[in-house]
């Protein structure tokens, strides 16, 4: 009796061992379920035609590439195909002209804008779960188990109703935009005409206090001292009865930006606080932009002070870039310390 109570009490045992692992496993298989699915999504976008500038045309020749790769990341366990339809709406419709709609994320037909497809299929733009598809048995080369981590390109093929922007916009590199027929100014030649006497128009008058009459003054800036960082907008647009974009190649150093001569307090300064400070800066920074008032895109170029390298900021997209890259005609703000 003892023998067979004891074998009992050992089936019981192993009987209890059993449900706990196979809780176990369900516990851990439900764990599993609830972590993140990342997808990396390369974007590409397509246009149906010889070029980007004309959409419209009568025969489609055939998807060629238009303006600006993306990057991103998505989370296909709780992300909707509406939502990433949306989300790349949001990235890239500062490219259609004349674009005044108002974007109502649960409303809006996003194929009206633009389709996305993935091995020349066809995404849907419904409210189900990107997480679906990756499970699909010919995505997952029918393996048992899907990949822990996706690196998908999709096309984002245009509408071709849809007027876009001009694919002359678009740069690839912007150190291309380097005139080598046009002489490059220097940072210090727009500094000197920024500081220079300039004297008012006859339609900007000014209106003197002694002489009460208006006069034709003249107006003077002047540099009376600078903080530890100094931020320069280069002027990019003017405007001619029209507002267009000025594209001309400002050189400007990346070490040792002199502004003693420019900088007048610093006698003063010294004088009165004990500090004798050089008015010498150096590069960390600096925002380009490509296009034009109709539309355009901006990226940066930042020092990394740890490894003393340069890299380009473009959307999510961040890579190394060379140093000698960092100068060139898109440059629009430059940022000093």
């Amino acid at each position: 009796k003892e023998d067979k109570k004891e074998e009992d009490d050992k089936k019981e045992e192993n009987n209890k061992e059993e449900e706990n692992k196979k809780e176990g496993v369900q516990k851990e298989e439900e764990e599993e379920a609830k972590k993140e699915n990342k997808v990396l999504i390369h974007v590409i976008q397509k246009v149906n035609g010889k070029s980007g500038i004309v959409l419209t045309m009568d025969k489609v020749v055939s998807k060629i590439k238009y303006g600006y790769p993306h990057v991103c990341v998505i989370d296909a366990n709780h992300l909707t195909f509406h939502q990433l339809y949306h989300y790349l709406y949001t990235v890239f419709s500062f490219q259609i002209l004349h674009n005044k709609n108002e974007i109502n994320n649960n409303e809006t037909d996003f194929k009206h804008y633009f389709k996305l497809e993935l091995n020349d299929k066809e995404l849907p733009s419904s409210q189900t779960l990107i997480s679906s598809y990756f499970s699909d048995e010919k995505l997952r080369n029918n393996q048992k188990k899907p990949p822990a981590h996706y690196d998908v390109v999709l096309s984002l093929i245009w509408q071709p109703s849809i007027p876009l922007i001009s694919s002359s916009f678009f740069i690839s590199d912007p150190s291309t935009l380097i005139s080598s027929s046009q002489k490059p100014f220097t940072l210090h030649d727009c500094l000197s005409l920024f500081l220079k006497e300039e004297r008012l128009s006859r339609n900007d008058t000014w209106y003197c206090p002694s002489c009460k009459d208006y006069k034709r003054a003249l107006k003077k800036i002047d540099i009376w001292r600078t903080s530890d960082i100094v931020i320069i907008h280069l002027k990019r647009f003017q405007t001619n009865n029209n507002w267009s974009k000025i594209n001309s190649f400002v050189e400007f150093p990346l070490k040792g930006l002199d502004l003693n001569e420019i900088v007048l307090g610093r006698e003063e300064r010294e004088e009165a606080e004990g500090d004798r400070r050089e008015e010498i800066f150096d590069c960390y920074g600096v925002i380009n932009h490509v296009g034009n008032m109709g539309g355009g895109h901006y990226t940066a170029s930042v020092k990394n002070v740890m490894n003393e390298k340069w890299y380009c900021f473009n959307d999510a997209n961040v890579r190394e870039m060379e140093e000698s890259k960092v100068v060139c005609s898109a440059a629009y703000v430059l940022f000093y310390k």
